[in-house]
């Protein structure tokens, strides 16, 4: 799970700087993150997210019982479709 996101560990909290599918491609700078790289959260192994992004001040909270077989394909759909959302 998580595949291409960079974790440094904290105590229950990491920075969570998801890489974006298109970096380094297409004149995406090959550091680019889903979200902003200021984005802390919390992973699970029951696929819960906790992220908060605190350079668009934005907090996602979701919670589950486990993942499904496509989890982390829509997981980068989720936080996709949330950054595009953001003024």
């Amino acid at each position: 799970m998580d595949q291409g996101l960079d974790k440094e560990w904290g105590i229950g909290i990491t920075w969570m700087r998801q890489s974006r599918p298109d970096a380094g491609k297409n004149g995406v700078p090959s550091e680019a993150t889903i979200l902003s790289r200021n984005t802390i959260g919390h992973g699970s192994a029951t696929a819960s997210i906790l992220r908060v992004d605190l350079d668009n001040e934005l907090a996602i909270s979701q919670t589950r019982r486990r993942a499904g077989s496509d989890y982390d394909k829509h997981l980068l759909k989720f936080l996709i479709a949330l950054e595009e959302g953001l003024p």
